[in-house]
């Protein structure tokens, strides 16, 4: 099998050789050059010769788990999704107008085709025609942004900003009295009005759920001692010290419910501090924010393709066969120890 891989020209798909003494092969490398190209990364960068046909991995990259963050942190990766953010910005500030025009208007069917036509020429542009987005997933990114806000679009155009603002407090008051009757899961703190509204507020919950987590972690885990006969009585709490973490709990518990109540009444007075000027940003930063979301997650996929290339190649080719053989040979001695030290070998 050596001698074969030595000599003979490497079988496709499989390259034998690559699999037995390692090395990334060159010609798979050089297949994935549109996909790197596409996220501005250059493969070299992780990747050092070895001859004319194989390529190591660089010293820089210590383990498995160092390939997506060192990915993630290459320059030109980067410059390239801050170029195409740029471009949205551009295009965004370019379509204010449109999108300020929409109450009133009965052409909300024209407003989206003109949406849909300046995007993507706009982004498939930034692209210059590498891949990153091209025209099909930059239509899916308004398209699929258009329909997860048109109602809300729909509601602008009859209502106005305001109303729409409005709109929203109602929706969520009216699903905070419908949950606490039924005992339903709406959770208000994931609408996205009052991530915007109520941010400081938001932060004092999610600091007291944390706090209640490890509360109840603590007494998971100290009851869990408690009840494994040979768990290790030194790492233990006390009867007292578990009451103790019973009451702050208790106490965090009344202060969330309390919170929770007052979200109504928060929201309500967030709202009526904002000014008609103000309502118009707040509603168009909460659509753009979604539409920046969508365009992210197509961005993550690209990326988390970039990634999981290495990773292959780290699984395929890091470990040679020679490597698995001294690691075989090395537990195969390590147990024959074991067993002579046990008394089975002599």
């Amino acid at each position: 099998i050596r001698r074969y891989a030595d000599n003979a020209p490497d079988p496709e798909p499989q390259d034998v050789r690559a699999h037995l003494l390692g090395g990334v092969p060159k010609a798979e490398v050089e297949a994935k050059a549109p996909l790197f190209r596409a996220h501005g990364f250059d493969p070299m960068a992780l990747l050092v010769s070895r001859d004319d046909r194989y390529l190591d991995f660089a010293p820089t990259v210590g383990s498995r788990a160092d390939l997506k963050a060192l990915i993630e942190g290459h320059p030109g990766l980067q410059a390239k999704e801050q170029d195409l953010r740029a471009t949205f910005d551009r295009w965004w500030a370019e379509s204010l107008p449109v999108l300020q025009g929409i109450p009133g208007s009965t052409q909300l069917m024209t407003i989206r085709a003109s949406l849909l036509r300046t995007f993507a020429e706009a982004l498939e542009g930034a692209a210059n025609g590498d891949g990153l987005l091209n025209r099909y997933q930059v239509e899916g990114i308004i398209a699929a942004w258009w329909n997860e806000v048109q109602f809300e679009l729909k509601a602008l155009a009859a209502t106005g900003f305001d109303g729409l603002v409005d709109g929203w407090v109602a929706f969520i008051q009216d699903a905070l009295l419908d949950a606490d009757a039924a005992g339903g899961k709406f959770d208000p703190l994931e609408h996205k009005l009052v991530k915007h509204l109520l941010a400081d507020y938001l932060a004092e919950v999610r600091e007291l759920e944390a706090q209640k987590a490890d509360l109840k972690g603590r007494i998971d885990a100290a009851k869990s001692t408690d009840e494994d006969e040979e768990g290790d009585e030194e790492e233990g709490l006390s009867e007292e010290e578990i009451k103790e973490l019973k009451k702050e709990l208790t106490a965090i518990k009344k202060v969330l419910k309390r919170l929770m109540d007052q979200v109504s009444q928060r929201l309500v007075r967030a709202r009526r501090a904002l000014g008609s000027a103000e309502v118009q940003t707040l509603v168009l930063g909460i659509l753009r924010e979604d539409l920046a979301n969508q365009m992210d997650r197509y961005i993550a996929t690209h990326r988390a393709e970039v990634v999981a290339a290495f990773e292959t190649w780290w699984d395929k080719y890091r470990v040679t066969l020679g490597e698995l053989e001294a690691s075989r040979d090395a537990a195969r001695t390590k147990l024959e120890g074991f067993l002579v030290e046990l008394g089975y070998r002599a």
